[in-house]
């Protein structure tokens, strides 16, 4: 996809600044972010929860359909989403900053594929 010309510039003043500040979606509040290339959808590390930019845009979409299914307008991040919310969530990741946000809510389930080894534990 092209960019603008604007959206373009703005990319490359932060990628050369190597930090600004953002919503985080995933721990919630204001937020210093890490540039540390010039790939802002893998990059832009949250200082607090180690979310990437596009695990927060991820978050902000799960948000947006656990607030329109669950009728509930009061939490801005995935960490303020009630335990009991009445919605099933799996996420196919066991680690990182999504599972991190989500593992309080009751009706929350993850996994992990490891491929063809056997893990005993």
């Amino acid at each position: 996809m092209m960019k603008n010309g604007l959206l373009q510039s703005l990319e490359d003043f932060f990628s050369k600044k190597g930090y600004t500040y953002i919503f985080c979606s995933i721990c919630g509040g204001f937020k210093k972010i890490l540039i540390l290339s010039g790939n802002l959808r893998e990059d832009g590390i949250c200082e607090r929860c180690s979310s990437n930019t596009r695990k927060r845009h991820l978050a902000k979409i799960l948000l947006q359909f656990i607030k329109q299914k669950s009728k509930i307008r009061s939490f801005n991040c995935l960490r303020k989403i009630p335990n009991n919310i009445k919605i099933d969530i799996y996420n196919v990741e066991s680690n990182g900053a999504l599972h991190e946000g989500l593992k309080h809510i009751n009706n929350y389930v993850c996994s992990e594929y490891f491929g063809p080894v056997d893990i005993i534990g």
